[in-house]
C-alpha cells in the first residue's frame, strides 16, 4: 500500500463570470432570446470568453499528503480553499490537472453535508455509512459511539430538519469521524458549535494524529487551532499555492503578508474600529519603537519600548495599556500605567513620550506583536486610541542557547534545583 494518501498535480479550476444574469433559466426564455435576438444570443453562448470573464479559483496547485497527516489549508476568503475541497470530494470537476486519493473519503463542507433532512438522525447515520461503502454490521458496531459523541440521544429518531444548526454539526462530525474513512475533509467545522463540542472535536483529531489512523484536511481561520492540530500547513492565495511546510513557518508567512507594520495604516484601522460614529479624533499614538543597542532583541534580556503621542484635548487621569502577543494573536504580557493607582494628565496640543522597561522581558525567541491602547476614566468603554498591531519585532535566542529553539511564547525562567542519579547497567 502506498504511503501517499492524496496527490494533487497541476490542479486548476476556472469559472466563467459575467454571464449568469443573461443566461436563460427556462425553455420559454431560451425561445424568446433565440427568436428575438438570435445573433446576440449565439454570440454570448458560443464565443470564447475573454480573459476578464475567466476567474481561476485554482491555478496549477500541486502537493502530496502522506498517510496519517493532518494538513491545514489556510488563506483569505476567496483563496480557493473551498473549491479545492469540492474537487477532492468529487462535488465538482477540475478544469485541468488531476487528483489521486487512496481510500474512502468523508467530507464535511458545511452544516449537515450529505444529510437527507427528511430522514431521522439514525437513518442518516446508516445512509452516510452506506455511501462510504460500509456494511450494516460495521455501522451497527459504531452506532452507539456516534450517538454518544454527538450528544443527540434524545433526538436521534427525530428528522434532522428539526435539528438546530449546532445539533446538525455535532451529528455530522460524529458520523464523519467515526465511520472509518481513510481521508477526512473538514471545512470550517471547528468554528461552528459550542465550546465544549469544539474541544471534543479537537481531542478526537489529536487521537487520529497520534495513532496516524486518518489523513485529515482542515480549513480554519483560527490560527491557534491550526498550530495546535496540523502537522503540515498549505497556504493558498488567489488560487495559487504560496507555501507548503511546517505549521509555524507557513502561518507566520501568511500573517506577515496579511498584516501591515505601518503605524499610520494601523491608526486608520483603529479609528474605523473604535471611534463612535461621528466622533472626531481626540488622542493619537504617533510613533512607537524599541530602544536597543543591539540589532535584535535578545531572549530574556531587558526590553525598552518608547511610545509617542499627541493629545488634542485636555484629559485627566489618562492611562496607557501595552500588550505583547505572539504571532498567532495570543496576548502573553499586559501592562497598564495606572496599575499602581498612578495616572497622568495631557493638555490640548501636547506631544509626549512614554517609556516602558521590561526587565527582564521573559520572552523566548520568536516573532511578537506590540498592542497599544489609550483611555481615561471618563471613556472606559471606548478607548481614545487602540492599535492591535502597532509594531512587529523579532526576539533571537541567547548566545547560551545552543539549540536556538523557536519556542514562540512566554519563557519564564524560574529558580529550580536538580539532581542526577547514575544508573548501573549490566
Amino acid at each position: 500500500m502506498t504511503d501517499i494518501a492524496l496527490r494533487v498535480e497541476n490542479l486548476s479550476k476556472s469559472y466563467r463570470i459575467g454571464l449568469a444574469e443573461q443566461r436563460a433559466t427556462s425553455v420559454g426564455q431560451v425561445v424568446r432570446q433565440v427568436m428575438g435576438r438570435p445573433f446576440r444570443y449565439l454570440n454570448q453562448v458560443l464565443r470564447k470568453p475573454s480573459d476578464a470573464e475567466i476567474l481561476w479559483a485554482l491555478k496549477d496547485v500541486t502537493f502530496e499528503v502522506p498517510r496519517g497527516e493532518v494538513v491545514a489549508i489556510i488563506g483569505r476568503n476567496g483563496a480557493g480553499k473551498s473549491t479545492l475541497f469540492k474537487i477532492l470530494s468529487r462535488i465538482t470537476e477540475p478544469t485541468h490537472g488531476y487528483v489521486e486519493i487512496h481510500g474512502r473519503v468523508s467530507s464535511l463542507l458545511e452544516v449537515g453535508t450529505g444529510f437527507n433532512y427528511e430522514l431521522t438522525g439514525r437513518e442518516n447515520i446508516y445512509l452516510n455509512g452506506t455511501i462510504l461503502g460500509m456494511k450494516k454490521r460495521e455501522i451497527d458496531r459504531r452506532l452507539d459511539e456516534i450517538i454518544d459523541f454527538a450528544g443527540v440521544e434524545k433526538f436521534i429518531d427525530t428528522p434532522v430538519k428539526r435539528y438546530s444548526s449546532g445539533m446538525n454539526v455535532r451529528l455530522a462530525f460524529a458520523v464523519a469521524a467515526h465511520l472509518e474513512p481513510e481521508v477526512l475533509i473538514l471545512d470550517e467545522v471547528l468554528a461552528v458549535g459550542d465550546t465544549g463540542f469544539q474541544k471534543k472535536c479537537i481531542s478526537k483529531i489529536k487521537t487520529f494524529t497520534s495513532r496516524k489512523e486518518r489523513t485529515i484536511l482542515i480549513v480554519s481561520h483560527t490560527m491557534s487551532t491550526v498550530a495546535e492540530l496540523a502537522t503540515r500547513c498549505i497556504y493558498l492565495n488567489q488560487g495559487q499555492l504560496i507555501a507548503n511546510g511546517s505549521p509555524y513557518e507557513v502561518i507566520e508567512q501568511y500573517l506577515q503578508q496579511q498584516q501591515t507594520n505601518t503605524l499610520e495604516e494601523n491608526v486608520t484601522h483603529a479609528l474605523r474600529e473604535w471611534l463612535i460614529p461621528g466622533q472626531s479624533l481626540r488622542w493619537q499614538f504617533t510613533h512607537v519603537r524599541i530602544i536597543s543597542t543591539e540589532p535584535h532583541v535578545i531572549a530574556f534580556q531587558p526590553l525598552e519600548i518608547e511610545v509617542e503621542y499627541i493629545s488634542y484635548e485636555l484629559f485627566e487621569e489618562m492611562r496607557i495599556s501595552l500588550g505583547i502577543a505572539n504571532f498567532l494573536g495570543t496576548r502573553l504580557i499586559s501592562f497598564r500605567t495606572d496599575e499602581g493607582g498612578k495616572t497622568f494628565q495631557t493638555r490640548a496640543g501636547e506631544r509626549g513620550k512614554i517609556r516602558f522597561l521590561l526587565e527582564p522581558s521573559y520572552l523566548s525567541s520568536g516573532r511578537y506583536v506590540l498592542q497599544l491602547g489609550a483611555g481615561n476614566d471618563h471613556n472606559a468603554e471606548n478607548p481614545l486610541d487602540y492599535l492591535n498591531h502597532a509594531l512587529e519585532f523579532h526576539v533571537v535566542p541567547t548566545p547560551s542557547d545552543a539549540w536556538g529553539l523557536q519556542r514562540m511564547g512566554l519563557g519564564v525562567r524560574l529558580p529550580f534545583t536538580w539532581t542526577i542519579e547514575p544508573l548501573n547497567y549490566t
